[in-house]
Formats: C-alpha cells, structure tokens, sequence
C-alpha cells in the first residue's frame, strides 16, 4: 500500500489491511469455495488419510483383532474408500471391494439418494463378506 498511496496515513494503512484480510479469511474459509480452490489430487490424498487413521483406530487398535473392515465416504471431496485388514482382504479379493464402491458410485442418480447408494454398498459387503465368514 505504501507503494500506491506514499501519504496514505499508517493507523488507516493498518485498518485498511486488517479489513482485507478478516474479509479474505472469512470468504477462503467458506466450505464449498475451500473444497472449490483445493486441488483434486490433495483432496484424494487427505481422504486416504483420513481413512487410514480411522481404520487403524477402530479396526487394527481393537485388541481382540477380529477381521474387519472400513466403509470411508467424504461427502465433500467426493471419495468412497473400502478398507480391510490383511487376512479379510486375502480372503475376499479386491474385485468385491471394487464392486461394493461401484454400488455406491451409480446409486446418486436422479430419483436416488446418496442414502441409498450407502445401503446399497453396505448390502454388496455384507453379502461378500457372509459367503466367507457365515453367521454364527
């Protein structure tokens, strides 16, 4: 600002600058401009993240360690990871996973929900998951 406007005094250069950046903070931190202006390469990055961290604190911190496994969507990055641990993963493949996440992927069309494409997912796993580990 002292380059534009040299006589400009410094307690209003100060509020002027203040005004920009609380205006700025405010509109940046608004959800859908922020999801806008993120690239979709880091979105995927931090969503794979998110689902590793969650997986390993319900599933693998369990200290009975049954098998398990994680159904992870972000709604707002537009992401639906399947996670499972090592031995149910061996055991069910990854074309059942890819399955389950197609499922989900075509349900949101027009005269659905995004509720029905999660049941839909969870019905597909479920079904994969009692063909290898029938109820007791």
């Amino acid at each position: 600002m002292a380059i534009f406007w040299p006589l400009l005094p410094l307690p209003i250069g100060f509020l002027i600058q203040a005004g920009t950046f609380a205006s700025s903070a405010l509109i940046f931190d608004w959800l859908p401009l922020r999801l806008l202006l993120v690239p979709g390469r880091i979105k995927r990055e931090h969503c794979v993240g998110l689902a590793r961290r969650e997986f390993a604190a319900r599933i693998l911190a369990d200290h009975e360690h049954r098998p398990g496994m994680l159904l992870f969507v972000s709604l707002g990055e537009r992401h639906v990871e399947i996670l499972a641990d090592n031995a149910l993963h061996t055991c069910v493949g990854e074309a059942a996973w890819n399955r389950a996440i197609a499922t989900f992927m075509t349900a949101p069309k027009p005269g659905n929900s995004i509720a029905d494409g999660l049941i839909g997912s969870i019905e597909a796993c479920a079904a994969t998951l009692e063909m290898h580990y029938p109820r007791a």
